[in-house]
């Protein structure tokens, strides 16, 4: 993957990252596209900081969230990115163009 020369590293002290976090450094080295709607995710509001990166990838279909029964799908931002999820996201965004 490719890294934007304005693009910090996103974790230097060993901690994990949330799924927020993740989203958005991704989000910043795709360029900041439009997220092509409005958030679908239960537990993330609009005015979110990472707001418009959760969205951008649902949108891409990069991730696609817990399913809810009961209402629209949770993407918890807060909780830290497992192994499992970084692969998936990662093959999903290799499938987009995003790497080297």
């Amino acid at each position: 993957m490719a890294a934007a020369e304005s693009v910090r590293p996103f974790n230097v002290t060993g901690e994990p990252i949330s799924r927020a976090a993740f989203a958005s450094y991704i989000y910043a080295i795709a360029g900041r596209p439009r997220p092509g709607g409005p958030i679908p995710f239960s537990d993330v509001s609009a005015d979110a900081p990472q707001a418009e990166a959760i969205a951008w990838l649902f949108y891409s279909d990069v991730a696609r969230g817990w399913e809810d029964p009961l209402g629209p799908p949770a993407f918890r931002p807060n909780q830290p990115m497992t192994r499992e999820s970084l692969v998936i996201m990662m093959k999903r965004i290799r499938e987009l163009g995003l790497h080297d």
